[in-house]
């Protein structure tokens, strides 16, 4: 299969316009997986704080829950 160098030139932009969509997703998949384990612990520690009785907020996401 011959490609022209067009062709070529045209397929080697497109294969790096979508690794660097690849790249920035991968980083946004990375940020929320950190937000949400977070988010995780802080209901973790709700959770604690209201099988022991103590009511104090906690703060989630800048509000108090």
């Amino acid at each position: 299969m011959k490609i022209s160098g067009q062709k070529l030139q045209q397929l080697q932009q497109q294969w790096s316009a979508e690794m660097t969509t690849f790249h920035e997703l991968q980083q946004t998949h990375k940020t929320l997986n950190e937000e949400l384990r977070e988010c995780l612990q802080k209901l973790d520690a709700l959770a604690l704080r209201q099988g022991s009785g103590t009511t104090s907020p906690v703060r989630l996401g800048g509000q108090n829950v």
